[in-house]
């Protein structure tokens, strides 16, 4: 990265970019030092700890078969605990650093001789606003492990193109494949991704030379082994939010593909740049989309496609306009529509192509900055809620009946479930007493911006143990820092 930096002819764009860098790295790092676990975080880390090798290997934990990074998650455990959180989410930045390396890197394949291309696609991946929820919470590391694999299989497929790489890009699909798809079911469209790829710039032919053909192969292999070994397991299908069938036949497929499409160009931002933001976003896709139709038609198009093969597994799930919740299922749609927007800016390196590459920059360094403050909120109030239970520790003589337990943000970022009570902190000797919670949504504009509070939704009561016959049971009130609790969760 740094060489096809130095590559840029323009002084301005070269300043631009290490400008970026910087910002974003430290952004980042902040973020992580402060990190606390959230949600799913807790009973991730749990089952991680308290299973053996074996059984993550070869039992389904969730309702999913995602062995690989369960694995990473217990050798963490080994490493942090419960002690320090900090260490997961900075693996987590680590993941995603390598991801918007290997998006460049296909970048560079698909567009050789364009240093440009490849170092705004590291830049518009390294800040993600699409998918926030992807490196921003230490749960996402699910979809930034499939993400590595599917990447490294596309370029090894992609390499497979030049003959003096053939070995080496077989090698890649084939492992790609398999890291891949044993960290997130979603990477069965790897091969049809793989055929949109080789085809944005080659004939139908490219994909009948022997290298491709075994490359290809070697990303359908390990899919196939999985499958098996899945229906074994699990069930072929069949996953913790239901079997995909069902849920695929009763979703609106096309609207939610479209709201992936609109969640990767409408990041989520304060309510009140709205006017600005709509006003930047389409002055910014008529430029992109322009040249891309006129000069680079073909890109446009093959990205078009392997963005609809990469929503395939998830279009099930309807995304939510200005809301970081779900973003990691367009986690590697996003990168892929990176590419196109990267292209469309660096036509031309004169110093005319500053202003629409600033343009883009800036709009996603606020989103990801307003998200990141959001973020941040969540663990401080995670953090906040643990230790306003900590004096409860060790009390035999009740039962906690939490009235208000933060939930999760209007804005998108989880925080607490019950079940965190259970898990955190249970290797001390004295456990908290049972707990029941009332759980609520929260609001981050509330305290921020009340004139932009929006509504909550609604939900039930979230139970962790009901109290046991005899007990006393005290009713507590939390302290949320300031973030007024917004509806009652049923």
């Amino acid at each position: 990265m740094t060489l096809a930096v130095a590559r840029l002819r323009t002084p301005v764009l070269s300043g631009l970019v290490l400008l970026v860098l910087v910002s974003l790295t430290t952004l980042l790092i902040n973020y992580a030092r402060q990190y606390f676990f959230l949600f799913d975080d807790f009973a991730l880390i749990e089952l991680a700890r308290t299973h053996s090798t074996r059984q993550l290997l070869t039992e389904p934990l969730t309702g999913f078969y995602r062995p690989l990074p369960f694995l990473l998650l217990r050798a963490e455990t080994l490493l942090f605990g419960w002690d320090y959180p900090s260490g997961y989410l900075a693996l987590n930045l680590i993941c995603h650093a390598a991801n918007a390396t290997l998006c460049a890197w296909l970048a560079s394949l698909l567009l050789p001789r364009r240093p440009l291309v490849a170092i705004l696609t590291f830049m518009l991946v390294l800040a993600s606003p699409w998918a926030t929820e992807t490196f921003l919470w230490a749960s996402g590391i699910f979809d930034l492990f499939a993400a590595i694999g599917v990447l490294t299989a596309l370029i090894g497929v992609r390499l497979t193109l030049d003959p003096a790489q053939r070995v080496i890009g077989v090698v890649m699909a084939g492992a790609g494949a398999t890291f891949a798809v044993f960290s997130k079911e979603n990477a069965v469209i790897l091969p049809a991704l793989a055929v949109a790829i080789v085809l944005i710039d080659r004939p139908w032919l490219a994909l009948w030379r022997p290298a491709t053909r075994f490359a290809l192969v070697a990303c359908s292999v390990p899919i196939a082994l999985y499958l098996l070994l899945r229906a074994a397991v699990l069930g072929m299908l069949v996953g913790g939010y239901g079997e995909f069938g069902t849920l695929w036949h009763q979703a609106p497929v096309l609207q939610n593909i479209l709201r992936y499409a609109r969640a990767v160009v409408w990041a989520p931002m304060p309510g009140l740049y709205d006017p600005l933001r709509l006003i930047a976003v389409a002055l910014l896709a008529t430029f992109v989309l322009r040249t891309l139709i006129v000069t680079r038609s073909r890109l446009f198009l093959g990205i078009i496609a392997a963005f609809l093969i990469a929503t395939l597994p998830v279009c099930w799930f309807a995304m939510s306009a200005d809301s970081t919740a779900a973003g990691r299922y367009a986690y590697l749609p996003g990168m892929l529509a990176a590419i196109a927007l990267s292209s469309g800016l660096a036509m031309g390196e004169s110093l005319a192509r500053v202003i629409p590459i600033v343009s883009v920059m800036a709009y996603a360094g606020a989103s990801l900055l307003y998200q990141v403050g959001v973020w941040s909120a969540s663990c401080d109030l995670s953090r906040s809620v643990l230790a306003q239970l900590e004096p409860y520790r060790g009390r035999t003589d009740l039962a906690l009946d939490i009235q208000n337990l933060p939930y999760m943000f209007v804005e998108g970022p989880y925080v607490l479930k019950a079940y965190a009570f259970r898990y955190y902190g249970d290797d001390r000797e004295a456990p908290l007493p049972p707990i029941k919670a009332r759980a609520r949504t929260v609001s981050f504009a509330a305290k921020h911006r009340p004139h932009e509070a929006s509504a909550g939704i609604e939900a039930g009561s979230d139970y962790f143990d009901e109290p046991p016959a005899g007990l006393r049971e005290e009713s507590i009130h939390l302290e949320l820092s300031g973030y007024s609790s917004v509806a009652r969760l049923m």
